[in-house]
Formats: C-alpha cells, sequence, structure tokens
C-alpha cells in the first residue's frame, strides 16, 4: 500500500496546467488552437462532460475497464492519434518485442481509461480549489478544459502504476504537449525510466522546451526551434523522417502537375475554401483537385458535402495515409500545416495558401524557402497554370527539415533511428563515431550523422 499512496502524494503536486500544455494561460491566443472542436467553454459545461465520458467508457465495459496483457521489460511506444501512430508503427516494426500500446482505438493495446476517471473523482476538491484560487488570465483556461485538469491526477496515478508493473525498458513518444503523454513523461520520469521523443509533425518556438532523455528531431529546422524554446539536457539526434520511409520509393517524377490536393484544416472555415474552389473550378477545367480535410477536423459531412458540390475526390485523412495521399498529388495547396513539408518530400510542389490573409507562416516553410507563397485565389490560379506547363523538382528544399536527406540513410530513417533506440537500451554511448556535435546550436546538445554519411 505505501506504493500506491507515494503516487498518490505525488499526483497532488502535480502541475495540471503545465501537462496540458496548449492551454496555459499564455498559449490560449495562440492562433493555431482552433475554434473548430475547442471544447464547449464554461466549468459546469466541462464537469458535464467529464461525467458524460465516464459514463460513456462504462457502457463499453469490460474493454474499457481492463488492462491489456502486458509485457514486462518491452520497449512502450505510446500513441494518443492517428499521425502519432504513423509516425512511431515504422520504428516500433524495427524494434525487437516492441509493445505499441494507445487509446481512442490507436495502436496494438488499449489503455483503459475508466480507472483514470475513477481515480479522478476523489480530486473533485482540489481541481476546484485551484479553479476558485485562479483569477485574471489564469482562470480562463478552467473554463475550456476544467475536466482534463481534473483528469489529469486519475490520468497519472494509472500511467503511473502501469509503468510499474510493466518495468518497459524505455518509452517512446511521438508529441510533448498534450495531457496523455506529458502525464506519461512525468510518471515515466517518476519510475526512473529512460524517456525518448519522436517528432511526428513540425514544430514551432511556441513548443515547451525538450523534458526527455533522448529526442529523435526530423532536422536541424525542429532542434533549432526547440532550442528557441529554452534550454535542455535532452541529448538530440537528428535522424530523418521514418514516416517516410515506405514511399521513399514514389516520389513525384512528373513534370507537369495534373493534379492538385486541397488540404484544409479545423481552422479553415467553409466560406474562404468554397470561395477557393469556385475560383479554381472556373479557371482550371484541365487540373483534377483532391479535398483532404485534416483527420482531426470533425467537419468530415461538411467539406464532403463541398467536394461533391464543386465536383472534387474527397481524401479521408483517418483512413488514407498522408504520404499515400501525396503520391497521387503533383501539387498541395494547404495553409499553417505540416502537410507542405510532407509533399516536398515526395517531391509535389508545395503551395502555402493563406487562407485568412494573417501572413503567420506558423512553420517558417515560407520564410525558409519551402513553400511558395499566396494570399488570393487569382494568385494560386497563375500559379497552378504555370505548374501545369512545368513542375520543377522541391525536394532540396526539405534538407532544413528532414536531416536524412541526400545521404545514405534517405528513406532509411526508421533503421537509423532504431539503431540508436537499441544502443539506449543497450547502455551504450551514442556520440562520437558516426556522430558529431553540430556547433550551430546552443542550449541543447544537437548531434547530425557525420559526413562520410553524405552521397
Amino acid at each position: 500500500m505505501s506504493g500506491i499512496w507515494q503516487i498518490i502524494r505525488d499526483a497532488l503536486s502535480l502541475d495540471v496546467t503545465d501537462l496540458v500544455y496548449l492551454y496555459r494561460p499564455q498559449n490560449m491566443d495562440m492562433t493555431l488552437l482552433s475554434q473548430v472542436g475547442q471544447p464547449r467553454p464554461g466549468v459546469f459545461v466541462r464537469i458535464g462532460a467529464f461525467f458524460w465520458r465516464m459514463l460513456k467508457l462504462i457502457r463499453q465495459l469490460p474493454q474499457s475497464g481492463r488492462m491489456p496483457p502486458l509485457t514486462p521489460q518491452a520497449p512502450l511506444f505510446f500513441v494518443s492519434t492517428n499521425n502519432q501512430t504513423a509516425a512511431l508503427r515504422p520504428l516500433a516494426k524495427e524494434i525487437n518485442g516492441a509493445y505499441l500500446l494507445g487509446i481512442d482505438g490507436f495502436g496494438d493495446h488499449q489503455l483503459p481509461l475508466l480507472p483514470a476517471y475513477v481515480w479522478s473523482l476523489f480530486f473533485f476538491p482540489l481541481a476546484l480549489a485551484r479553479y476558485i484560487r485562479a483569477w485574471g488570465v489564469a482562470r480562463r483556461p478552467f473554463r475550456y478544459v476544467f475536466d482534463m485538469y481534473w483528469l489529469a491526477y486519475g490520468y497519472y496515478i494509472l500511467v503511473r502504476r502501469l509503468l510499474r508493473r510493466m518495468r518497459p525498458a524505455v518509452v517512446i513518444m511521438a508529441n510533448d504537449h498534450m495531457l496523455w503523454t506529458r502525464a506519461m513523461l512525468r510518471a515515466a520520469q517518476a519510475e526512473k525510466i529512460t524517456t525518448i521523443y519522436l517528432q511526428h509533425a513540425s514544430v514551432s518556438e511556441r513548443f515547451p522546451p525538450l523534458a526527455f532523455d533522448f529526442a529523435l528531431l526530423d532536422g536541424f529546422d525542429a532542434a533549432q526551434k526547440y532550442a528557441a524554446c529554452g534550454p535542455s539536457a535532452t541529448q538530440v539526434f537528428l535522424v530523418g523522417l521514418p514516416r517516410f520511409d515506405a514511399y521513399a520509393g514514389q516520389t513525384n517524377r512528373r513534370r507537369q502537375a495534373a493534379v492538385a490536393g486541397i488540404c484544409v484544416n479545423p481552422q479553415n472555415g467553409l466560406a474562404e475554401v468554397a470561395a477557393l474552389a469556385e475560383t479554381l473550378v472556373q479557371n482550371l477545367p484541365g487540373l483534377q483537385f483532391i479535398l483532404r480535410p485534416h483527420p482531426g477536423d470533425t467537419r468530415r459531412k461538411m467539406w464532403q458535402n463541398l467536394a461533391q458540390q464543386v465536383g472534387w475526390e474527397c481524401s479521408d485523412g483517418r483512413t488514407e495515409p498522408a504520404f499515400h495521399f501525396l503520391s497521387r498529388m503533383d501539387v498541395v495547396l494547404a495553409g499553417d500545416s505540416n502537410i507542405l513539408l510532407e509533399a516536398a518530400l515526395m517531391n509535389v510542389y508545395p503551395i502555402y495558401y493563406d487562407f485568412l490573409g494573417q501572413k503567420l507562416d506558423y512553420y517558417g516553410f515560407h520564410r525558409n524557402g519551402l513553400a511558395a507563397y499566396y494570399d488570393s485565389p487569382q494568385a494560386v490560379v497563375v500559379a497552378l497554370q504555370e505548374l501545369a506547363t512545368c513542375k520543377p523538382d522541391v525536394r532540396e528544399r526539405t534538407k532544413r527539415y528532414c536531416a536524412s536527406v541526400h545521404t545514405a540513410y534517405d528513406g532509411r530513417s526508421a533503421e537509423l533511428a532504431a539503431a540508436l533506440i537499441n544502443q539506449i537500451i543497450a547502455g551504450e554511448s551514442l556520440t562520437g563515431g558516426d556522430w558529431q556535435r553540430a556547433p550551430e546550436i546552443e542550449g541543447v546538445a544537437v548531434y547530425e550523422l557525420s559526413g562520410r554519411w553524405s552521397c
């Protein structure tokens, strides 16, 4: 019993606002915090949402409350979204005995969340007291995520007990700013289990500083941005994108654009997308267009209806992987989305279209020369007319973002990352040999492949 009481004492000291990082007061006005799919505000509404989800889990018994069979000492991969799964699954296939755990149907084994809700019931007075003590801007996030702050206590206890039972060799995650992964990170640190972070999408300077033991990042751009987030003791290795490996042989070689993908985010509204679609249909009858909503966008029916109205195909991001979609494209148009980088890796021409004219350039894709910038439908028409005649190669532009491009590990990033993880599990030194310190980055120890691995 002493063990569980220690875990409860640790849970009582949690900074739950840090675990629900995107809703920290200083992040609340972040442009990319979508208004579509945003939690309904109101503390009483959020309390009701907590009990509604708990009742849904009870109705799903016994699945929602039963822990899956555990494999002691296995490398534990943890996922909570479709994109995280796409990033970690190729790597898990390279690691002997990998255990892919997830929630909400992702992963090979499901972490039951019902016990987290049950444990959290005992912490309601604490969550309520923190809300009452919060004033001004500090109180604002409670209106949106009081239920997540409340759930954080029970969820932490759940994953801490899981890790204590399983004692995995390492814990590997592909997200660093959601409750599910940040609480898992804190639990692993408390249990003195080595933690590894694998980047699953582009990052920005608004992300939290790296707090893992090791981080396997895509390239120099991500390392530079994380260094700007704050100093860190994490050892960083630039390995490229394992999720790209399976499609390395399908890069675009066509010299004339015939198919264009229009990728929309939860931030995009129907009116501006419909206006763009109408202009494209009227002026470019020879081009084929495919509309692709973000996998996390809940307005799928709305986008399907729009695609049907303008005579376009609609790609379902929940079932068609991003790189499979890109293998069919010649051009991709998107706002602030990582799919622009993934397109360029496939040698698909990326267009950064500023739907709302905000000039945000959240990931720096235009600033760093990866994607062309347009903010009007007419300008896009002109660009696509030119690309239908001559489409240039763009893959060289991705070197800043993907360290494996034009090296011997181009298309073999999972192999490279797996070798590092196996060395970590074996307790071997990672520095020296094939890896050299990147001198341009301060505040974080960043290592890249030595020059002899260049093609």
